[in-house]
């Protein structure tokens, strides 16, 4: 097997200069279905909710999207989330920082090499 391409040591020191720069915290919120109803109709959700996880937020990532009702290109907002690695959060739960809600767009979990998780998000609420 070859050496990798980072010793762990400088691995272990990028993770932690990461999580050092997270200086917000925010909510993952994740929407699990509830029971089914006695009359075997769909439960109503059941919130999970993880508080206060430190996270980096980056604001105003512009990307382009055509609108086809208008023939027009329109910009989308897009914000990125760090946070830190082995925290529980998957591609559909929403995001609450500050009194706003984003969902997840795109992400890097279980990718190699990271120094984070990234989110990249669009603002719900």
């Amino acid at each position: 097997m070859s050496a990798p391409f980072i010793s762990q040591a400088a691995t272990d020191s990028l993770r932690a200069l990461a999580r050092r720069a997270m200086k917000s915290s925010c909510d993952i919120i994740r929407y699990l279905p509830g029971p089914p109803n006695p009359d075997n109709s769909p439960g109503d959700d059941q919130i999970y909710r993880q508080s206060g996880i430190p996270c980096r937020f980056t604001e105003g990532l512009l990307r382009g999207s055509e609108d086809l009702a208008n023939m027009r290109l329109t910009g989308d907002a897009r914000y990125q989330l760090r946070v830190p690695l082995g925290t529980d959060v998957v591609s559909s739960d929403v995001i609450e920082l500050n009194g706003r809600q984003y969902e997840i767009v795109s992400d890097n979990i279980n990718r190699t090499q990271t120094t984070s998780i990234a989110l990249n998000l669009r603002l719900l609420t």
